[in-house]
């Protein structure tokens, strides 16, 4: 009799154990695949973050090439209303 209650308790014993590994299977299944969409958005997100950063840089170099070209067109007036200004004197 006791040899077959203590069998019974090896049983229970053998089937709760894997029981509680298969709940911590999916648990941790459950997690990954949220980790997985987390790591996804963030992804997502530094692509965008990069898309913006690049278009800031070519805005800002486009911005200066606009610059240098209204500071020439700048310099060319003043050449010509210094010429204007000898030629009427």
């Amino acid at each position: 009799m006791k040899k077959k209650i203590l069998i019974w308790i090896v049983c229970i014993l053998i089937i709760s154990g894997w029981l509680a590994f298969f709940i911590e299977y999916v648990v941790a299944k459950n997690h990954i695949a949220q980790l997985q969409i987390r790591i996804e958005e963030i992804d997502s997100q530094l692509k965008s973050v990069g898309a913006i950063s690049k278009n800031l840089d070519q805005s800002i170099s486009d911005i200066e090439k606009m610059i240098s070209e209204f500071e020439k067109i700048k310099v060319s007036l003043e050449q010509t209303r210094n010429k204007i200004d000898k030629a009427s004197k």
